[in-house]
């Protein structure tokens, strides 16, 4: 029968893993004590210890532990780590060597430190390391409000997803309602407007400074603030984000630097008209070097600016946005005064060429003598309809359509992020998978903004069919799962950026990498044992192994006693077997297992191994067993009653010694009238002198029985005197 040892488990892995790391988790051995409490606590890797330079993207990492199976991370903004320790997702645990923060982990100076778990125990905390967090980003304003142009414009800040413009009456920026409007943004320019459609399918806060909100005359201040933002979990803190965000449904990188300026608004006011055309339609999209690039009749890589060219004597326009060429599927409606619209909101991607249509009409509005601007308009003339909230209404100034647009076209097709890592058909050995990629603001929405997420999906086949890893809430341009490790085989893979509304974007293109992180473990196949001059059988678990099995590579050791190395030979039955031929006889009722000692590897690199898997040898030796050491003077005979139906007879002072290994010992002998008695002996002292003779002969008789210690192995030793006969011995 074969059983485990606590002892071989605790062979097999000092031996054969001390140099493995990063293996652990992919074998379970019992030991003696929990061998990861007697591991070296992690060492950090990054980022580098300062707190000098800031870091936007927090990446901790650190060295891999043998035996780990998982990590825990302690992030402290003033290193107290029993009052004052960050919540972070999955309760400050990886089961990898690297840890992203999200984004929303407040900016201070932070402490932080690592520990490695087993099932059983964990090391020691890690030395800690310090780090600045913080998003130190130079932009400059490329437009500012003048008296008759509220709008803005800037150059894009990298990784800012989404903007913030606010518009105040205070120098503060009161929250006091009148005082302050803010608006949120995906792009990189901003006018005021109304939105007409339904605010709802605005998904970025639809309540917003409108066109007819600023006051003739009055001084305002105003300010645009960048934000990387993100719907990956919130960290909790003892330090807050910026209270001035507004943005309830996300988890944003605050304190962002920002710009901010004054400015004297004068409403534009209507003049003589004459009905005609609105005409230079024009839509663009901004790229780091502003104005941007048009893509009227094209295709836009964010969602554009529309503009055209003023009408003269009409002081508001209305833009509506279609998905159709026949104006009947609206997707969007904007008044402004202003010959410039940006929508805050990203657009749905085209699903086809010119994917959106759009139209402009030019009115006037009757102003008030008090108040230069609209106000609440009564839509008259509107030949397109209105869908507005103003309409019906017999209170404040009237406004005329003066002037119609034809048709623009356009499409909206966000360009694809490229994938970095792991390279397309490559095979990775680590325990965990880290994938990147580069950034959307770079790539797909050319230098406009970043994603809001990435949606990563992992699959086995290439159509997606069979996905085993699907996020969407990455908010890097990397991932390593906190939480689970891919199964060794292919693996397809894509990223998807996600925009401000919440938009799909284009995904990537696909990429294929093998995981292969597990070591070729070899085990004894044995199942019922083998004789004490059999053979020990073995496998290994992957075929592709790289080093020959010998005795310099692969040893057969035993559990009890000594962990030498049983002397003998190897023989290959297959690509994945090989049978162990020992030189000598194998001790009775010892284990055997197997200790790797070098040079064998997968192909990717991976280090052998061995499992804790052993075989027992026979736990009964008969008198023809090649383990007996006999002296002179002994010969066989047959016996019907005889154990395996031979017996040695001794002459007089003849020896014979055995090596056994169990909790109990029992010698078999025979009776008759030659003989005299058998001296039993273990380990040098005498159990019983056991008389032999009597008036017939029988053998298989049990002259002596005893229990032994199972951690040693002992010497079993008869001699005879007169003369003796010896059947068996058998070990429990």
């Amino acid at each position: 029968m074969a059983f485990a040892s606590r002892r071989l488990a605790t062979v097999v892995v000092g031996t054969a893993l001390a140099a493995v790391s990063g293996l652990a988790g992919q074998i379970g051995i019992a030991a003696a004590a929990d061998p990861i409490t007697n591991q070296p606590a992690p060492t950090l890797t990054g980022p580098a210890d300062n707190t000098s330079t800031a870091v936007k993207d927090v990446v901790l990492s650190w060295k891999p532990v043998t035996y780990a199976t998982k990590y825990q991370i302690q992030i402290s903004p003033n290193g107290d780590w029993t009052n004052n320790v960050v919540t972070l997702p999955n309760n400050n645990r990886t089961v990898n060597t690297s840890y992203e923060v999200p984004v929303s982990l407040p900016h201070d100076e932070y402490f932080w430190r690592v520990r490695a778990f087993d099932s059983a125990g964990h090391t020691a905390w890690s030395s800690s390391r310090s780090f600045f967090h913080d998003w130190s980003a130079p932009w400059s304003m490329v437009k500012t409000p003048t008296a008759g142009d509220p709008s803005l414009a800037w150059t894009p800040v990298p990784e800012a997803s989404i903007y913030q413009v606010r518009y105040s009456t205070d120098a503060t920026f009161s929250d006091q309602p009148g005082h302050t409007g803010s608006c949120l943004t995906v792009n990189t320019s901003f006018t005021p407007y109304t939105l007409q459609s339904d605010p709802a399918k605005e998904k970025i806060d639809p309540t917003c400074v409108t066109a007819t909100d600023l006051a003739n005359t009055q001084h305002y201040f105003w300010e645009v603030i960048a934000y990387d933002d993100s719907t990956a979990p919130a960290i909790q803190s003892d330090t807050t984000n910026d209270t001035k965000w507004q943005c309830g449904q996300a988890q944003p990188e605050c304190n962002a630097i920002q710009q901010s300026g004054e400015f004297t608004y004068s409403a534009p006011l209507a003049g003589s008209t004459s009905a005609g055309s609105v005409t230079g339609l024009a839509t663009t999209w901004h790229t780091t070097s502003l104005p941007g690039t048009d893509c009227t009749g094209g295709e836009c890589a964010m969602t554009p600016t529309f503009s055209w060219t003023p009408v003269a004597g009409a002081n508001y326009y209305r833009v509506h946005v279609y998905r159709d060429a026949f104006g009947t599927n609206t997707y969007r409606v904007y008044d402004t005064q202003w010959p410039s619209v940006t929508p805050r909101d990203a657009f749905f991607d085209a699903q086809a060429t010119h994917g959106y249509y759009w139209t402009v009409e030019a009115d006037t509005c009757a102003n008030s003598g008090t108040d230069a601007t609209c106000g609440t308009p009564t839509l008259t003339g509107d030949s397109a309809g209105g869908g507005g909230s103003g309409g019906g209404s017999s209170s404040g100034p009237v406004i005329t359509s003066v002037a119609f647009s034809s048709v623009e076209t356009f499409g909206k097709s966000s360009g694809n992020v490229p994938l970095t890592g792991p390279a397309q058909g490559t095979t990775t050995t680590g325990r965990g998978v880290t994938f990147s990629w580069g950034g959307f603001q770079a790539n797909g929405g050319q230098d406009a903004y970043d994603a809001r997420n990435y949606h990563l999906q992992v699959a086995k086949d290439r159509q997606f069919d069979s996905i085993v890893w699907d996020v969407a809430t990455i908010d890097m341009t990397r991932y390593t799962s906190p939480t689970k490790v891919l199964r060794d085989g292919q693996y397809f893979w894509r990223v998807q950026p996600i925009d401000q509304s919440g938009n799909g974007l284009t995904w990537s293109a696909t990429r294929s990498f093998t995981k292969d992180g597990a070591a070729p473990v070899f085990r004894v196949t044995d199942k019922n044992g083998t004789a004490a001059n059999g053979h020990v059988h073995v496998s290994v678990s992957e075929s592709d192994l790289v080093g020959k099995v010998s005795q310099s590579t692969l040893h057969v050791v035993p559990v009890t006693g000594s962990a030498a190395a049983v002397a003998g030979s190897w023989a290959k039955t297959s690509d994945r077997t090989w049978t162990f031929t020992p030189s000598s006889p194998l001790v009775v009722g010892q284990s055997y297992g197997l200790v790797v000692v070098g040079g064998l590897t997968d192909v990717p690199g991976n280090r052998a191994i061995a499992n804790s898997s052993s075989v027992r040898t026979t736990t009964l030796a008969d008198n023809t067993s090649p383990a007996w050491r006999f002296s002179g003077g002994w010969t066989r005979h047959s016996s019907s009653n005889a154990v395996h139906g031979t017996y040695a007879a001794g002459r007089s002072g003849a020896t014979a010694s055995l090596k056994v290994v169990g909790n109990s010992i029992a010698v078999y002998g025979c009776k008759g009238p030659s003989f005299g008695s058998l001296k039993v002996q273990v380990d040098g002292s005498t159990k019983t002198t056991a008389s032999e003779h009597q008036s017939f002969t029988k053998c298989g008789l049990l002259l002596w029985k005893g229990t032994v210690s199972r951690t040693s192995v002992h010497t079993v030793k008869v001699t005879t005197s007169g003369s003796g006969a010896l059947d068996a011995v058998r070990v429990g």
